[in-house]
């Protein structure tokens, strides 16, 4: 059931249980009536018998016929008796019925509420979707901020001390020998994100070099090669490649860190990074 209908429902509810008020004075008031017309049953009937002993007192030696019983009171009791009656029976009715109607109530604002928590939790959802959809088609370096470069900076702090050279593609289109306007916004946006590679791997404690402009490119994303292959180095490379990855970063591994080519070492244990348009 969708919202639309849950409020109809409601008010639905609503209404009836409004029109319950009406029959509740209604069923009250046969009570009073019934009540009022037993009362002066009542007091008729102390007021003759009073009339009686009064009579009988003053006449003791005489004898005299039994009054003749009322059949006006006798209506007027047994109609008071039945408001009461139907009045009680009635208030019963409205309460049971009330009662009934409450429940729904409840159960259709919990299901409301519901409905609103999901919707909320969709519009949350799509709203953190499309901010992560905007990052990805943005600039790189927005990705770099917040929970994201910090859990970066968490999953390559134990090796911290790496040395790390980073490289930045100057191959750009031209016309006429002039940089095209895309390529002078690749160009921006790849400064950017080696800007914020270099602050990362320094809160990490690596030792990142100054950037250095290469005209050579490997296409595009980041591309992780080492310069030394011994197994601390190479660890270092696959946890750095991941830690890119869940950013998520376009990261190319070009590390050749498998098998026994591994083990080798040139003593440098150095990581290149070789950062590309995206």
């Amino acid at each position: 059931m969708n919202e639309l209908a849950l409020r109809t429902l409601l008010n639905s509810l609503e209404a009836s249980r409004s029109s319950l008020h009406g029959c509740l004075h209604i069923f009250t008031w046969f009570v009073v009536v019934g009540l009022a017309f037993d009362l002066f049953v009542i007091i008729k009937d102390f007021c003759d018998d009073w009339a009686e002993f009064r009579y009988g007192k003053i006449h003791p030696y005489e004898n005299h016929l039994p009054k003749r019983p009322s059949v006006s009171l006798l209506i007027l009791a047994l109609l008071g008796t039945a408001l009461i009656v139907i009045g009680v029976a009635g208030e019963l009715y409205v309460d049971v019925r009330a009662g009934k109607i409450e429940t729904q109530i409840r159960e259709a604002n919990d299901n409301l509420l519901g409905l609103i928590i999901q919707e909320a939790g969709d519009a949350a959802t799509s709203a953190k979707t499309a901010r992560e959809e905007a990052l990805l088609l943005g600039p790189r370096e927005k990705l770099l901020v917040g929970e994201r470069r910090q859990k970066l900076v968490d999953a390559i702090q134990p090796y911290c001390g790496q040395k790390v050279v980073i490289h930045r593609s100057t191959f750009l289109g031209s016309i006429n020998g002039v940089p095209s306007p895309g390529a002078l916004a690749t160009s921006t946006e790849q400064d950017g994100l080696v800007k914020s590679l270099v602050g990362v791997l320094k809160d990490a404690y690596w030792k990142p070099e100054t950037p250095v402009p290469s005209g050579f490119t490997k296409g595009f994303g980041i591309h992780v090669s080492v310069l030394d292959l011994s197994p601390p180095t190479c660890k270092a490379a696959r946890v750095l490649i991941g830690a890119l990855r869940n950013v998520p970063l376009e990261v190319i591994d070009d590390s050749a860190c498998s098998g026994s080519s591994a083990k080798r070492s040139s003593g440098t244990r150095t990581i290149v990074l070789i950062v590309e348009p995206k």
